[in-house]
């Protein structure tokens, strides 16, 4: 400690305005808040015997995290596999005595009839979102926003007895939260 009060003050940030675009994240540009601030402040509390020292840190983030995910096509969601490796029938499981091999029949066109889908299977496939562009797989894309809040003080008292004879106490104090989106969107 010193006889004289000293202090500092701070600030840093970023934004989506000042940063280059993420190239995966299509037309649109994902939100990008970033916000550093704090300051200190110490002194005397008695000249030459009590001084004290208090500072404090935030971080504030807001952050569009841009996502490739693998939804089930249009085309799948119908029961359409055309192109793809065969679906065969699960009811037509046949074994062969002579030989033991068992063989199935393959869906006529790789396509499962609509009157064949399980109804559970119908509402499965339902919770997951539209793909949004046409390929097979990294078919969908979302820009969920990650979010974290840090809030960080210390507090330092220092008592000088003599030379030889001094005593501090101190106390310190993080609180974080962090939110990270998953690649596909939630279900409510």
């Amino acid at each position: 400690g010193t006889n004289s009060l000293h202090g500092s003050l701070f600030e840093f940030f970023r934004n989506e305005k000042l940063d280059a675009k993420n190239y995966f994240a299509g037309a649109i540009t994902p939100p990008y808040k970033l916000n550093q601030f704090g300051g200190s402040v110490g002194g005397p509390i008695q000249k030459d015997k009590n001084f004290f020292f208090a500072d404090y840190e935030a971080l504030r983030l807001r952050q569009g995290i841009t996502y490739a995910s693998t939804v089930p096509t249009l085309a799948m969601r119908s029961g359409n596999f055309a192109g793809l490796a065969t679906i065969f029938d699960p009811t037509s499981t046949v074994t062969d005595p002579a030989t033991g091999k068992t063989t199935r029949v393959p869906f006529a066109g790789n396509q499962i009839p609509v009157n064949r889908m399980d109804s559970t299977a119908k509402n499965v496939i339902n919770l997951y979102p539209l793909p949004t562009t046409s390929g097979l797989t990294n078919n969908f894309t979302l820009s969920p926003v990650k979010s974290q809040r840090d809030d960080t003080f210390d507090t330092k008292i220092d008592h000088i007895f003599n030379e030889r004879n001094q005593f501090f106490g101190r106390y310190s104090f993080n609180d974080t939260n962090s939110y990270k989106p998953g690649q596909l969107p939630k279900i409510d």
